[in-house]
């Protein structure tokens, strides 16, 4: 009887410090969730762009990130901060009057898939925007929310945030990430006013509100967001 206790205790607890383990250390991936697109012409770059992989093949992008029809594009992937390989992508969907679009690509487990935060984001908040500004590539930058959206709607322009994080072109579509690296929105545009650059992102609310009209929705919406 003892034995047999004895050895029920010490499986127990070798599971025990496998369970403890698997929790300490998730999952290994090889490339994180921020992504480079480059749009090309005949071969040609035309434009590049930022997104986000959020798991299952989709890529959540600017709607303006989009080629025109007859162009093509791929993904770079971040290899830690460096240029990794490059992966063909096709478009997928697109916001009617919001500039949020997807593409997708064939599921990659070696992606670290990001989550998108369906809260209310917060004046002040400190964020995070990773991107591929001009000819740089996987550029991190710091900054807060500067004001809230005047509503969440789907109707134009409603769904931006103000930024006072720095980024330019080629920034668009990257991802804003919060302090405990949940996406909140996806840089769409820079705006001069009189002088001075004002910075925008579309509430990532208003994404999670477009995407639940896709068949797909209710199959993912575990994995993807925090609700």
């Amino acid at each position: 009887m003892k034995m047999y206790a004895t050895g029920a205790a010490i499986v127990a607890a070798i599971v025990a410090v496998s369970l403890i383990s698997l929790i300490s250390h998730p999952a290994h991936y090889r490339f994180s969730s921020d992504v480079k697109i480059v749009m090309t012409t005949d071969g040609d770059i035309d434009s590049v762009c930022s997104g986000v992989y959020l798991g299952h093949g989709v890529i959540l992008t600017a709607k303006h990130c989009l080629p025109a029809p007859g162009d093509a594009a791929r993904i770079v992937l971040d290899d830690h901060d460096r240029a990794g390989p490059a992966i063909d992508i096709y478009p997928e969907w697109k916001s009617e009057k919001s500039d949020v679009a997807t593409y997708h690509m064939l599921q990659d487990d070696d992606i670290e898939p990001a989550h998108l935060t369906c809260r209310l984001a917060r004046i002040g908040e400190q964020i995070e925007i990773v991107g591929n500004p001009i000819h740089h590539e996987f550029v991190h930058t710091w900054g807060r929310i500067a004001s809230m959206p005047s509503s969440v709607d789907d109707s134009d322009d409603s769904d931006e945030v103000t930024l006072d994080a720095q980024f330019a072109p080629g920034n668009s579509g990257g991802p804003v990430y919060t302090t405990d690296g949940s996406v909140l929105g996806i840089v769409n545009e820079v705006l001069e006013r009189k002088g001075a650059l004002l910075h925008f992102a579309v509430d990532g609310r208003a994404a999670c509100a477009k995407y639940h009209d896709l068949s797909w929705w209710p199959s993912i919406k575990k994995h993807w967001f925090h609700l």
